[in-house]
């Protein structure tokens, strides 16, 4: 699992597999769209379903972030990487109240899925690398 913090903002992407499963269930639990924390659950994990997903998540601690599950890295394309870094973007949005979601404004939001993007490109290719170590 890797955390990746954003500096202009004060928020975390979180970046995970399945590998991760049981530390992530043990550390994180989904913040609902009614702002409840519930238990991640196993079909969150399920490779066989989705390449990814997006979860806005709240650590032990109480910081809020958004963490991202790369399913399947050893396969995954980028556009899977950039329909994730959207939900990402939209979280953002929400959760810090911004104002982003026409032409003129959206240049804070087109930042924050570059971003995000990146940071995705990069896990997938250290996972990747690593694995065939």
């Amino acid at each position: 699992m890797k955390t990746f913090h954003l500096e202009v903002f004060p928020i975390d992407l979180y970046v995970a597999t399945v590998k991760e499963k049981d530390f992530v269930q043990e550390n994180y639990l989904l913040v609902t769209d009614k702002n409840e924390f519930v238990r991640i659950d196993d079909d969150c994990f399920d490779a066989e379903m989705r390449e990814a997903l997006t979860i806005p998540v709240v650590d032990k601690k109480g910081n809020f972030g958004c963490l991202i599950l790369i399913l399947r890295p050893e396969t995954i394309e980028d556009y899977v990487l950039v329909h994730e870094s959207s939900h990402f973007g939209d979280w953002c949005n929400d959760f810090l109240g911004l104002e982003n979601n026409d032409f003129y404004s959206g240049e804070t939001k087109a930042y924050l899925i570059e971003w995000a993007f990146k940071k995705l490109q990069l896990y997938v290719n250290l996972y990747n690398t690593n694995r065939d170590e």
